[in-house]
């Protein structure tokens, strides 16, 4: 989990080119993989974490909400993670945007002859922020159809008071 991943032979300063890996860590150890594929989140640029996932196009309204929603784990499925310069640059991670990758795809970096490097691992807490961001994503309940009509009538019948 929080593993970021470069295709192998891309620009480095290409957000597009990224993958964070949302599986469990302790499913993908080397030697001990328990899983056939390794879930990951593809990666974009940055704009479209303000655009898309803040809801901004201009600069002074972006200054105004960005503050604010730095303190939330995404932004309508974008998850940021701050660029390291010289090995990713910032990148939006869209959690809805998943693939499967088979970990015999991941190696090291330098590694050509995989399909994706391990460039490097997030640490806390940008790591526990992305796991609650995916969390919230694909955790969240289904809720039932329901007559709310019949419902709000049943719950404002529960108010009368039975003795009068």
């Amino acid at each position: 989990m929080g593993d970021v991943l470069q295709e192998t032979g891309t620009d480095n300063s290409d957000p597009t080119k990224y993958a964070v890996v949302l599986s469990p860590s302790c499913d993908i150890q080397p030697g001990r993989c328990k899983v056939e594929n390794v879930l990951v989140a593809k990666c974009s640029d940055c704009r479209d974490y303000v655009v898309r996932g803040v809801g901004v196009e201009n600069e002074k309204k972006a200054r105004k909400r960005l503050p604010i929603t730095l303190n939330d784990a995404h932004a309508s499925g974008f998850a940021l993670l701050p660029s390291l310069p010289g090995r990713i640059p910032p990148i939006a991670v869209n959690l809805r945007d998943l693939t499967l990758v088979p970990p015999s795809d991941i190696g090291q970096q330098g590694d050509a002859e995989k399909r994706y490097s391990r460039v490097v691992s997030v640490d806390s807490p940008f790591r526990e922020q992305l796991a609650w961001a995916y969390l919230q994503m694909a955790g969240r309940p289904g809720l039932p159809d329901r007559d709310h009509t019949a419902t709000v009538d049943e719950l404002v019948e529960s108010l009368k008071s039975k003795d009068g």
